[in-house]
């Protein structure tokens, strides 16, 4: 109509935002051919744009047709959805290619995103997909799309990066998969977004000396990304021969209790998995806390978890022993449970509660007897919380002052 224009915009959307949708738009439709161009990142502020860039039938006269459209998501409506993957985005949530008559365009556009409610299984997905996944490529893609400084650069002429990307994203802390940002076609110089994934023959152009380098073709890459503890732990639970329960359940349990969780740096996330690893028992296959099965392990795990920053997974299970402890002994069960309460308050609040924690758990641990040893290895560089004194006679450790 007249020309390449912005033919709509959302009413009340930020001006800055539309401006860079705007520039995507002007850079991707050029070279929109025979599929869809996709991108996925942040816009504005707190603004994630998702973007397709199609053919779109043709003119009056013929001439073929594109549209570049842009739907903007809040990170606060992303970080509520279970299991997002940006590559997942639906298709049927983007304009029609067919639609012929674009003065009633806006009537066309989908007013909402209805998010299947349903959970979703990582383990099951990896069993229908994963044995596609070449073990190089696992060990090339799973540290650089981790990686959060450097953009990564996929050369893949045979056009399946998305689908290997899709699949392993899964297998990244729902903080992590949520902060991948693509782009179909890394032409587009300057890049309009921070981007940690690209996909097809980048232009050389682009390049500005510190990318990392991966060639699906060849399973070679170049300027190698690093590989933290959580990398290591996925590559090796899902390559060939490994055991990727504990890294679903891991996952699962983030997805449920943690989903903002990141890690503040290297000893913390060798910390986070040394702990997982020893407590893997603890979960079920779908990430919720087994406590029943073993709940003086429990107990004492919730001291550890604690100690890594995974507050909502301690408060789960903390919650889970205290029924425990309620049940053994009924006629102290309304003052365990307001010691729980307190507890748990202080777990949903900034301060530091571990303090709180260990004390608890000192008064729950007679109620259990002794709890199993950990299994620990050489490598693990997991520093064990501060000593937690022991308590006394069971009588003496359930009193609970009010």
């Amino acid at each position: 109509m007249n020309g390449y224009k912005t033919l709509y915009a959302t009413p009340g959307a930020p001006a800055q935002a539309i401006a860079a949708a705007e520039d995507t738009a002007r850079r991707l439709y050029r070279i929109v051919g025979s599929r869809p161009e996709r991108a996925f990142g942040r816009v504005h502020e707190d603004l994630w744009g998702f973007v397709r860039g199609f053919a779109f039938g043709t003119d009056h006269a013929g001439r073929a047709r594109t549209c570049v459209h842009t739907i903007f998501v809040t990170g606060e409506d992303l970080a509520k959805i279970p299991w997002f993957n940006p590559f997942t985005f639906p298709d049927d949530l983007f304009l029609p290619a067919d639609l012929d008559d674009l003065q009633y365009l806006r009537f066309n556009l989908k007013q909402a995103w209805s998010v299947p409610a349903a959970s979703f299984d990582p383990a099951a997905h990896w069993a229908q997909y994963g044995p596609s996944v070449p073990e190089p490529i696992l060990r090339m893609l799973v540290p650089s799309m981790i990686e959060r400084d450097r953009p990564a650069i996929v050369l893949n002429r045979r056009d399946n990066s998305f689908d290997l990307a899709r699949i392993l994203a899964y297998a990244l802390p729902p903080s992590a998969r949520r902060r991948l940002t693509y782009l179909d076609r890394a032409m587009l110089n300057p890049t309009p977004y921070k981007l940690n994934f690209f996909a097809n023959n980048p232009d050389p152009s682009v390049l500005a000396g510190d990318e990392i380098l991966l060639d699906l073709n060849r399973y070679e890459s170049h300027n190698d990304p690093l590989r933290n503890a959580y990398a290591d732990f996925a590559i090796d639970s899902l390559a060939p021969g490994g055991d990727p329960a504990p890294l679903w359940r891991l996952v699962s349990a983030l997805e449920r209790f943690d989903p903002a969780f990141a890690f503040a740096n290297p000893l913390q996330c060798k910390n986070v998995i040394s702990a997982f690893k020893a407590h893997a028992s603890l979960f079920r296959a779908d990430g919720s806390p087994a406590v029943s099965d073993a709940p003086g392990d429990a107990n004492e795990a919730v001291a550890v978890f604690v100690a890594v920053g995974l507050r909502g997974l301690a408060y789960a299970m903390l919650r889970e022993v205290g029924a425990i402890v309620e049940q053994r002994f009924p006629d102290k069960a309304p003052k365990v449970r307001r010691r729980v309460d307190a507890v748990c308050l202080s777990l949903n609040q900034t301060g530091d509660p571990v303090a709180d924690v260990k004390k608890l758990i000192a008064e729950f641990r007679p109620a259990f007897g002794a709890a199993r040893a950990v299994p620990t290895s050489d490598d693990d560089t997991f520093i064990s919380p501060p000593t937690i004194f022991p308590g006394g006679a069971i009588e003496k450790s359930l009193g609970f002052e009010d």
